[in-house]
């Protein structure tokens, strides 16, 4: 898992940064409306920096779920704790990222930009879609594991399937930390 963990962390700060440099693009191009005569180069290079700069953490989320895919099979140590934090810490990354999808995909309401508006329509939820899993994979491999040894539950399990869905994937590792707790104490007595 300490791979996995390295691999969120710099996923996390990635992802910070491009949607950073998404909010700079926007910050400059929105102060630069009263000048007509302004240079928009440092616009584009912004928003050619941003969506180069979003490989990086789309290639470590992928890494991510290979690495999370082969714990499946084998028993996991627990990363409900570590998992739940990376994912409430992503919280404003997720709906600063919402609101930049959005943005883009008006500025494309244009009849000749239509086809590009799709594009990126398309790529903002795949992008948004493998992070958000690759944050929850090792806690999909975990309660796999719980469930060959007898030890999942039914939270666990509706857990489980929360790790696929948008919002509930935070409410999934919440609940996972919790029940995790509870089995860990029960052991322990």
């Amino acid at each position: 898992m300490k791979s996995g963990k390295i691999l969120l962390i710099i996923q996390t700060v990635f992802m910070y940064i491009a949607i950073f440099m998404f909010i700079a693009a926007f910050a400059i191009a929105v102060a630069q409306e009263a000048n007509p005569e302004a240079d928009s180069s440092v616009v584009q290079g912004l928003l050619i920096g941003k969506f180069v700069v979003n490989f990086i953490p789309l290639n470590l989320a992928l890494v991510s779920i290979l690495i999370g895919f082969i714990s499946i099979f084998k028993k996991p140590k627990d990363p409900t704790k570590y998992s739940m934090i990376i994912k409430l810490v992503l919280i404003p990354f997720y709906i600063l990222n919402f609101i930049e999808w959005v943005i883009l995909g008006i500025g494309t309401l244009n009849p000749f930009l239509f086809i590009l508006g799709a594009f990126l329509i398309v790529f903002g939820i795949m992008f948004t879609y493998i992070c958000m899993l690759a944050t929850g994979i090792y806690n999909i491999g975990y309660v796999f594991g719980l469930i060959k040894e007898g030890k999942a539950n039914g939270l666990m399990i509706a857990a489980l399937i929360f790790q696929f869905v948008y919002v509930l994937d935070i409410v999934g590792a919440i609940i996972l930390y919790i029940e995790n707790k509870k089995i860990g104490e029960i052991n322990e007595n």
